[in-house]
């Protein structure tokens, strides 16, 4: 018969010293919580000290809490981790429930906190070891979400034990790994929606409002706590539970420093990103939490150079998986001391000792392996493929936005010289720029098609520059070289240059066929040249008449501070070519500065491959067709990740009529640059001009994917659909484009023509008399086109002369633009593609 709870209660309270209860001697009561009584005690048969904790008898009759109770040891048993509380058995006896796990004799960190103020190197590695039993926690689906000092366990020599995962959540959405117990692949636990579970002043935004949760919700948590030891106090505070929800979910914590060392600053943007209330914007894993903290540790390691942290080299040892009973039994070898076997990546204060103890325990492992006849799982790492790379943006962590400038173009500029790399794909800057920041790493990969991943932090604090940037295999994050360089502001180019030099070494190690390069160190040149030279790509880079100009005063400006700077004029003559390409300055005023800068650069040196495309594109205006082939692969050999070379190249391959070798060249283009929306346009102009209308149209609704209101995509969309023949369509194509706000004169021009063709004569004729009245630019290639369209051969025909006269460029486009097909057969329009040297 089931004993009474008044019992069961006097049962427990009799529980005092040498006490039995089942196979355990009851040493003392240590602690009692909402979950149980917790009680030191000898286990009889194993004759080992164990914390006994037994559910409170009030309690041992509500299915809930027996259920919750069972959650929390299934949970906690199938975690087998050094920083993590390890659970030696569950059972009932005499109508109590119990657990009995290894007893940690320490202090909890709510103790140690009380004790007085934590040193920042002892808060960094207490929340470390907390993250580590995170990240095993989270890698096996399981959630603490309670995560507070006093669930944490300090033992006397330093280790961290989490404790009680009485709340913990198997995640909904994902299936557990196997952990030896099957029990837990059972377990589908769920929260009811609006159940606020865990201790105020710890949870996470989405938990106080009762919303699911994912391991992000333990990260605020351990933010919450590195917060705490580092300031003395909670970041959110109040007299009432309600006060310190409220501050969760609308208050800032005041800042955590207001130190201007770089160490201080990025501790404080480690917290600061923990406890970011869009926990979309937090760290998305434990692991890249650890990251940044390991990497914070190392650059305060004593007798480290303080220019810089010591790399990850070829010693580094692959990653290791193995089967929990194995990691217990070298967690006996071991001894105390931080987890080095299941880590990506050895890393501490003494790397050469944390690897040859790794090397000890690896042997050991082996043999002990084979004496108990234990398959061990392993999951070696390798390089694969590591022939593909995207560098992000470097995050500006100087919270000036007057800095951008510095953090864009110190990337930048470390992708112009990976570039030069053989056999090594490297994104374009267009695309590569869309994502910013470490967790924007597997995003990127997944998106850009490639395999590694180059992410950085740069902060200037008046003439001190910090730069952090870190190569990862986005394939698994595991880390594959890692710098911090702590020099003087004007350093900036030699930093650039040490990190695109090591980030090449460190490839080349790892993928042969990427081969050897002529990647020197560069010749230095003053600071403030370079300074001028990212300024200029900075306001080059918005694409606007104003900016243009303010880049090529830029760029003139770095060229005065140092005349022999060949990249400033090879940069300085690509600012004049999009001045005139974009036609926010007359091409006959541009070119020519274009192509004198252009020679200036190849003069200095003649490896620049954007000096040459340069040439290449004012050769092509001058429709010396064959000299801009030469240049066009000159540059294609000397840079064949510069994808504006390929997207050109690809251009003037297709008005020549090759039209496979364009779209293969376009396509190679789109690949290096896969999501700057013009590269998609470009290849569907190209399918355009060979004809192949329904891949020209898919190619275009790649690029309205990218961007739904582009008005450049509609209105290609509408000179696709003119070409085929729907004429309707075409017309609505260009009024969306219209609508969007491309009102520029050639756009209407194919519009006039696509309305008379769709009987709609009047309207066509109305823009032909306002484009024909001369109060704006019309290129006359465009009036052809409208005036074809309307049946007016004579007037078109006229016009195309009057464009050989003013060397109109679109000329070029003769042979195969589809609009121009009712013309071909006139001797005057044969006339005029001989003249411009098209005549096949």
């Amino acid at each position: 018969m089931r004993q009474t709870y008044a019992n069961l209660t006097h049962k427990v309270s009799t529980f005092t010293e040498n006490a039995r209860f089942s196979h355990y001697l009851i040493s003392s009561k240590l602690g009692q919580g909402g979950m149980g009584e917790v009680f030191l005690a000898r286990d009889l048969e194993l004759e080992r000290r164990v914390a006994l904790k037994i559910l409170p008898a009030d309690l041992a009759g509500d299915d809930e809490n027996i259920r919750r109770f069972v959650r929390e040891a299934k949970a906690a048993s199938a975690l087998n981790h050094p920083n993590i509380l390890t659970i030696y058995e569950v059972g009932h006896e005499d109508g109590l429930r119990y657990i009995s796990t290894e007893y940690v004799h320490g202090e909890t960190l709510r103790q140690r906190i009380r004790r007085g103020s934590i040193s920042r190197d002892s808060a960094i590695e207490i929340a470390s070891q907390i993250g580590a039993a995170l990240n095993a926690a989270h890698s096996n689906g399981i959630v603490h979400r309670d995560i507070k000092p006093e669930n944490i366990m300090i033992r006397e020599d330093g280790l961290v034990k989490v404790l009680d995962f009485g709340l913990a959540k198997l995640h909904e959405t994902e299936s557990p790994r196997q952990t030896g117990s099957d029990a837990l692949t059972e377990v589908q636990i769920n929260t009811e929606r609006g159940i606020v579970m865990g201790t105020a002043q710890y949870l996470s935004p989405e938990q106080a409002r009762g919303k699911k949760i994912d391991g992000r919700s333990d990260i605020w948590s351990l933010g919450v706590i590195l917060y705490e030891m580092l300031a003395g106090v909670r970041p959110f505070e109040g007299e009432t539970t309600t006060d310190v929800l409220a501050g969760i979910l609308k208050s800032e914590p005041e800042p955590l420093s207001n130190g201007s060392d770089a160490t201080s600053e990025e501790l404080a943007r480690i917290v600061r990103k923990a406890l970011e209330k869009d926990a979309d914007k937090r760290y998305q894993k434990a692991t890249d939490f650890l990251q940044d903290l390991k990497e914070l540790a190392s650059d305060r390691a004593p007798g480290r150079d303080s220019g810089r942290s010591e790399l990850l080299g070829s010693e580094t040892l692959p990653t290791m998986r193995l089967e929990p009973r194995q990691i217990a039994t070298l967690e006996n070898l071991r001894g105390s001391g931080p987890d080095l076997i299941a880590s990506d990546a050895v890393t501490g204060k003494d790397r050469a000792a944390s690897r040859r103890r790794n090397i000890l325990l690896l042997s050991a492992a082996a043999v002990l392996v084979a004496v108990m006849g234990v398959a061990a799982y392993y999951k070696f790492t390798s390089p694969g493929s590591l022939n593909s790379i995207a560098v992000l943006p470097f995050q500006n962590g100087s919270g000036d936005p007057n800095l951008d400038y510095l953090s864009d173009g110190i990337s930048e500029s470390i992708i112009d010289r990976l570039t030069l790399l053989p056999n090594l794909k490297v994104i374009a800057r267009n695309s590569s720029f869309k994502f910013r920041g470490q967790d924007a790493a597997a995003d990127a990969a997944k998106a850009l098609g490639i395999r590694a991943v180059v992410t950085g932090r740069v902060i200037q604090r008046a003439d001190q520059l910090s730069v952090r940037v870190e190569l990862v295999d986005a394939q698994d994050n595991r880390q594959l070289w890692s710098q911090v360089f702590n020099r003087n502001a004007g350093e900036a180019q030699s930093i650039q240059e040490e990190i695109s030099l090591g980030i090449a070494e460190r490839l080349r190690a790892l993928e042969p066929s990427i081969g050897p390069a002529e990647m020197t160190q560069r010749d230095l040149v003053k600071p403030r040249a370079f300074e001028q030279l990212l300024r200029a790509r900075f306001a080059l880079r918005q694409y606007t008449p104003e900016s243009t100009r303010k880049a090529i005063e830029l760029y003139e400006g770095a060229i005065n501070e140092e005349p022999g700077y060949p990249d400033a004029h090879a940069e300085l003559a690509y600012a004049y070519r999009i001045s005139s390409s974009n036609a926010f300055v007359d091409p006959a005023e541009a070119n020519p500065k274009a192509a004198r800068s252009a020679e200036k650069a190849l003069q200095l040196d003649d490896r620049i491959a954007l000096a040459h495309l340069v040439l290449a594109e004012v050769e092509r205006d001058n429709w010396n067709w064959a000299g801009a082939e030469v240049q066009y692969r000159r540059s294609s050999e000397l840079n064949p990740n510069l994808a504006e070379g390929h997207e050109a190249y690809a251009i003037y391959l297709s008005v020549l009529g090759r039209h496979d070798d364009a779209i293969a060249e376009m396509k190679r283009a789109a690949e290096l640059d896969p999501l700057r929306l013009q590269s998609h346009v470009s290849l569907g102009a190209v399918y355009y001009n060979a004809r192949r209308y329904d891949e020209a149209s898919g190619a275009l609704r790649k690029a309205l994917d990218l961007d739904a209101n582009s008005p450049v995509a509609h209105a290609w969309l509408g000179i696709v659909n003119a070409g085929r023949g729907s004429f309707g369509d075409a017309v609505a194509d260009y009024r969306r484009a219209i609508e969007l706000g491309d009102n520029t004169t050639a756009t209407r021009c194919y519009y006039g023509y696509a309305l008379a063709r769709n009987g709609q004569p009047e309207e066509a004729r109305e823009i032909s008399r306002v484009l024909g009245s001369g109060s704006e630019f019309v290129s006359p290639v465009g009036l052809a086109v409208l005036y074809t369209g309307l049946g007016e051969k004579a007037a078109a025909l006229e016009s195309l002369e009057k464009a050989f006269r003013e060397r109109d460029p679109q000329l070029q486009y003769l042979n195969v633009e589809p609009h121009f097909d009712s013309l071909r057969g006139e001797a005057r329009f044969q006339a005029v593609v001989t003249q411009v040297g098209l005549s096949r």
